[in-house]
This record gives C-alpha cells, sequence and structure tokens, in this order.
C-alpha cells in the first residue's frame, strides 16, 4: 500500500472533521494550521499534496 493510500485512509476522516468545525466557528487560524500541517508531511509529493488540500478545501485560504 502506498503512502498516500494509508495517509487518505487513516488522517483523511480526521483532517475532514476538524475541517470542518473550523468552518463552523470560522477560524481561519485552525485552518491554517492545517493547511500548514499537510505541507510539512515530507512523505508526500508536492502534487499529491495540492490534491489532498484541493479535496480537503483548504487549498486557497
Amino acid at each position: 500500500m502506498k503512502y498516500l493510500e494509508s495517509f487518505k485512509k487513516y488522517f483523511l476522516p480526521n483532517y475532514k472533521r476538524a475541517i470542518f468545525k473550523a468552518k463552523l466557528l470560522n477560524d481561519k487560524d485552525t485552518l491554517l494550521e492545517l493547511q500548514n500541517s499537510i505541507w510539512s508531511n515530507w512523505n508526500l509529493t508536492k502534487n499529491e499534496k495540492i490534491k489532498l488540500l484541493k479535496e480537503l478545501g483548504i487549498w486557497k485560504i
């Protein structure tokens, strides 16, 4: 299993829940922290990070 697939299986639901909560509370700082968390993952390529951010809806904040 590739890293991206395992990342999506394990972390994506947690990220989605946290993003949903942050958007409900209009908490831009939390959204930026979540975005930075994905950007700082050194196991993902730049294109994979961009795809994940777009999928999560936090590509452009």
